[in-house]
């Protein structure tokens, strides 16, 4: 037996145990012959899942009792409750998946439940819950909760932030509704209970969207058989600890463990406020990130990353700086501008993008301004957790995104992966799955952005960036040399010192080349070579079928100067971790606690309420994941009260849409069978963006546009395919302003009911490539104009650029194509193949992609 054999039998064990797993793979040979499993199989998740949890009982009483909390009295008795589980299918998908050999009864004879009925094909599950004897005045509150006689708010109250009232996209109030008829009164109440009691782990009350997470988690347990009650015992600091034992385990696409990784997510956002002196000396005060460096030779490195270039970058096309400015009203990305860096402009006094600077500002040679970034800084609300992110001022971005771009569409992607996943994920995730071998090697920094010297970010630019003009390349090289902080309370200026700014147009592509170059450096080019690599960003993955060479691997690297946490590395034989995704040559899998998070709050990055249309992208995509990471349809039912709230449906049609047996202006839905489905083609009435010259009293500038017009071969191809001139200004004028505009109020909607037959199948085998042209842009104005433009006027439009342009006439329109599928693809890949087959269909892939 390899070296790596008895090395994943030694980890699994002491994750087992509860030991430090990645602290004992280095353990003495005497250790080897320890009877364990060669990877921890699914009873065995299950078995750390209580061994982790259910000793946390007695400390949560203990902690209950010492914050002096009058409302919880004792844990006693059981509350058994019997559960249909509509979803008998994923049984049979998961033992045919994994080759498991166990009989199909397994998944629901764990530790957690007993089968005890089938009845018409629906497994029955009986759980044994802890009953939570709570005070009777809290007793009491939640039965009113569950009753709707009380204001959710009054039980778990919103958080502080604005997000938390107009962001989120689901309420406990909504949720708890749908739970009632999914688990029942008495399940639900033992639940909220707990959950309500989770103030003795956190020593804070449980919020409102971080409880509705919460449930709907404990719901997609139940479905999936798992016990939910130990993992609310536990802190998240545990629950973390858990999540980080099973990626070193690197068996995450076990169906059950990746229900248990990152459910510290389930805290939601606006917790963990950063602190604002101490970040700003993480960048300012060389004493502080020193020991993080990364500190290679300049010379090793400058080879390194140079060879890097030579084997990843393909033939360039070399911008030129005056066609990039006439042409920034295409490529200008609408982030947030720096309102105190750059060009006087006269626009509204208010928070603008960039694409509203591009349209207020003259041309400026690249080097009229003295090469430097200002950086504004502000908190980005992750789950679970603050960070502080880094944003450089537009005229910097600028200079840098027309050579950025360049690379970026020459890279090859080989090892240093610059573009990690294109429309077809699944696709993506197939080849990259395909491509692992027997031993897989997972590697995390600890954060990467302060491991970059100030030299090592400029040997970068020096060599991806060598076909450019020399004032052009020595105006990039030198800003780096010039970077200052904004105090965000102070408005003092600070200059920086070192580290990679995160808001960086290049942060991606220096972190991704200098990550395979440290790598490289560490092992040494004939190690490095033995091995499959992947660098994106921050993260790594390798694999080897060869133990020494893994073994080797994971001693070189952590006994190297890079800042890797070595409670975060992971390797195994079953799947690979890589951006969140685990994955192996057949499935993949992302994780169900992170997608209910994101779905629970949405985003707070804007104040900006989203509109009926933008609600309805969003909530549909979010019950898609849900139900492809649950394996059920319980989770995403809790959804169905706040769909028939926002969008006015009835009750019956949102339960349709929750379930995906309805479509909603053709929306995939869930089904492997032939027939009819219900489609709704709903729409707004008014609610229509004011769009106008002027925005109090100021004149918006075009310049931007008016460049593009004047220099754009796609402005008069459509102008000679007979659109109006005006058409066009409107639509470029919304593209660059929309953020300034009022939204008229939706006022009412329409809806209208069809059914739509689904006869024909469509397969996608293993190694299949969809044949897409991946330029499917036609440009910036063609892709804004939709059924502005004619189907005659788009046929013209495409005679002239000598383009196939069918899928932008109403032929191509998909709103009304619907694809349906069940377990194994994305939601975003299914309205990407829509467009490719344009005729209503069962898709099926053989590879799983649970996104």
């Amino acid at each position: 037996m390899s070296r790596l054999d008895i090395t994943q039998r030694i980890l699994v064990g002491c994750v087992l145990q509860g030991r430090d797993g990645m602290e004992l793979v280095q353990m003495s040979k005497s250790l080897y012959d320890l009877p364990m499993q060669i990877k921890m199989n699914e009873r065995q998740v299950i078995q750390y899942y209580w061994k982790k949890c259910c000793p946390r009982w007695r400390e949560f009483k203990e902690t209950v009792r010492r914050c002096g909390f009058d409302m919880f009295e004792a844990y006693a008795g059981v509350k058994t409750r019997t559960i249909k589980s509509p979803v008998c299918n994923s049984t049979t998908w998961w033992k045919t998946s994994y080759k498991t050999g166990m009989t199909s009864d397994w998944w629901w004879q764990s530790l957690t439940g007993e089968c005890v009925a089938s009845e018409e094909g629906v497994k029955m599950v009986r759980f044994t819950l802890g009953e939570s004897l709570c005070s009777a005045k809290l007793s009491k509150q939640i039965k009113m909760l569950i009753a709707g006689s009380v204001d959710d708010r009054d039980v778990f109250p919103l958080k502080g932030h604005i997000g938390a009232v107009t962001k989120v996209n689901v309420f406990m109030s909504d949720a708890v509704k749908d739970a009632r008829l999914v688990l029942g009164d008495d399940v639900c109440q033992i639940l909220l209970e707990m959950i309500y009691m989770r103030r003795a782990c956190t020593g804070r009350c449980t919020y409102n969207d971080e409880a509705c997470s919460w449930l709907l988690w404990c719901v997609a347990a139940l479905e999936g058989g798992l016990n939910p009650v130990p993992a609310l015992l536990v802190s998240y600091d545990d629950l973390k600890e858990m999540s980080n034992d099973l990626k070193g385990c690197g068996v995450v696409c076990n169906p059950f463990a990746h229900m248990l990784v990152e459910m510290a997510a389930l805290e939601g956002r606006g917790i963990g406020m950063i602190n604002i002196e101490n970040e700003l000396r993480k960048r300012t005060d060389p004493e502080s990130f020193e020991g993080m460096l990364a500190k290679f030779n300049a010379e090793d490195l400058t080879r390194v990353v140079r060879q890097i270039v030579r084997e990843e970058r393909g033939v360039i096309v070399c911008p030129d700086w005056k066609r990039s400015w006439a042409n920034r009203f295409a490529t200008t990305k609408a982030g947030s501008h720096n309102v105190w860096a750059g060009q006087e402009c006269s626009l509204p006094k208010q928070q603008l993008t960039r694409r509203n600077y591009v349209e207020a500002v003259d041309y400026m040679g690249v080097d009229e301004i003295e090469p430097r970034g200002y950086v504004s800084m502000s908190q980005k609300l992750e789950q679970g957790k603050g960070r502080a992110i880094y944003a450089l001022d537009s005229d910097n971005y600028l200079r840098f995104d027309p050579p950025a771009r360049a690379v970026e569409q020459a890279w090859r992607n080989k090892r240093v992966v610059l573009a990690p996943s294109g429309e077809d994920q699944v696709q993506d995730t197939e080849r990259r799955g395909k491509q692992l071998r027997k031993w897989k090697l997972m590697f995390d920094y600890k954060d990467f952005n302060s491991a970059h010297t100030t030299e090592a970010q400029k040997i970068v630019v020096r060599e991806i960036f060598d076909f450019l003009p020399e004032k052009w390349l020595r105006w990039l090289v030198d800003s780096f040399d010039n970077h200052k902080i904004k105090h965000p309370t102070s408005s003092e200026l600070l200059h920086v010192k070192g580290t990679l700014m995160s808001g960086h147009r290049l942060t991606t592509i220096i972190n991704t080349v200098l990550n395979g170059a440290y790598v490289r450096l560490v092992l040494g080019e004939d190690l490095y070579s033995r091995l499959h690599w992947e660098h994106v960003g921050d993260d790594v993955v390798a694999s080897t079928d060869d133990a020494d060479t893994a073994d080797t691997t994971i001693g070189k690297l952590m006994a190297s100067d890079l800042q890797l946490q070595r409670n975060k590395q992971g390797f195994g034989r079953w799947c690979a971790e890589f951006l969140r995704i685990s994955y192996d040559g057949h499935i993949g899998t992302g994780y169900l606690a992170r997608a209910i998070a994101s779905g629970t709050c949405g985003s707070w990055v804007t104040d900006l309420k989203l509109d009926s249309s933008k609600y309805i992208v969003s909530v549909l995509q979010i019950m898609w994941t849900l139900r492809q990471r649950s394996q059920g349809y319980t989770c995403s039912l809790l959804f169905t009260s706040t769909i028939a709230r926002r969008l006015g449906l009835s009750y019956e049609d949102a339960w349709g849409l929750a379930t995906g047996r309805v479509s909603l202006n053709g929306s995939p839905v869930f089904g492997s069978n032939s027939g009819n489905v219900v489609h709704i083609k709903y729409g707004q009435t008014c609610g229509h963006l004011q769009v106008s010259r002027k925005v109090r009293g100021i004149r918006l500038p075009r310049k931007a546009a008016t460049d593009y017009a004047a220099n754009s071969t796609e402005y008069s191809a459509l102008v000679k395919s007979g659109v109006h001139r005006a058409v066009l200004d409107r639509a470029m004028l919304e593209a660059s302003y929309s953020n300034l505009f009022e939204r008229n109020p939706d006022r009412g909607q329409q809806t209208e009911y069809s059914e739509i037959s689904i006869d024909n199948r469509w397969i996608r085998p293993l190694g299949y490539d969809t044949k897409i042209a991946k330029n499917n842009n036609f440009g910036a104005l063609a892709n804004l104009l939709g059924s502005a433009v004619s189907d005659e006027q788009w046929l013209r439009f495409g005679d002239i650029i000598e383009r196939d342009v069918s899928t932008l006439t109403s032929y191509g329109n998909t709103e009304e194509v619907v694809v349906s599928s069940v377990f194994g693809t994305p939601y975003s890949s299914l309205r990407y193949i829509a467009k490719v087959i344009r005729q209503n269909c069962i898709y099926t892939t053989v590879y799983k992609l649970m996104l």
